[in-house]
């Protein structure tokens, strides 16, 4: 996941060693001690890269849009929201 977000150069990345149920959105604009959201999982991202190698991020609902939209600029990823809860 988080190559398939340095490919789109997007500022926000994925923290995999997340606690269950919580955000894995990092945003690197953010100081170093407030880039993980403490935010709980409502919406899931799946990226899909159109080789079957299609990764899902889990975040919250501030996080979940600005997640999706790094796909947008990019001509061989796109990106789908969905509410999980």
């Amino acid at each position: 996941m988080s190559q398939v977000l340095r490919s789109l150069s997007a500022h926000l990345m994925v923290w995999y060693d997340t606690p269950a149920g919580l955000c894995e959105v990092l945003d690197t604009t953010l100081p170093r001690d407030q880039q993980r959201c403490p935010r709980t999982t409502t919406h899931g991202v799946t990226f899909f890269q159109g080789n079957g190698d299609d990764v899902t991020a889990y975040a919250c609902t501030e996080h979940a849009g600005p997640l999706a939209a790094t796909a947008l600029r990019s001509p061989y990823i796109r990106a789908s929201p969905y509410r999980i809860r």
